[in-house]
């Protein structure tokens, strides 16, 4: 059976969660860059039960922007390098989503199989900072 692809969505919340590594200097993408992507669009999956619960999703995310600790500037790598370069517990997470979908017939990996994922899987360090 072939690997299901993600779709449109689900791909830019990975280049999102790329930007967010670049931007603090880190090597890989890891479950707190996950969650900065997933809580950037105001109307996405995430972000409309967080309100819903009385959570602002930007003050969560400065939050987690203030746990994270930068890398060293004069290690950056481009997007390019990082994209991929997943951590463990993503890698995880896109495997979940994956099968999520699978398991309910779908043609492609959504923004909702994504987020099932995620927040079924424990992502490390997110959950124990929230």
């Amino acid at each position: 059976m072939p690997e299901l692809q993600l779709d449109d969505t689900s791909q830019l919340i990975l280049a999102l969660a790329v930007q967010e590594a670049y931007r603090l200097n880190h090597h890989s993408v890891g479950s707190a860059h996950l969650f900065l992507a997933f809580t950037r669009e105001p109307e996405g999956e995430l972000c409309k039960p967080l309100s819903e619960l009385g959570f602002s999703a930007e003050g969560l995310r400065l939050l987690v922007r203030q746990a994270l600790v930068p890398g060293r500037p004069g290690s950056v790598l481009s997007p390019e390098e990082i994209s991929g370069n997943y951590t463990e517990s993503v890698r995880h997470a896109l495997q979940v989503s994956r099968q999520v979908a699978g398991r309910e017939g779908a043609a492609v990996v959504g923004e909702r199989h994504l987020l099932v994922a995620f927040l079924t899987s424990g992502l490390g360090s997110i959950f124990n900072l929230l």
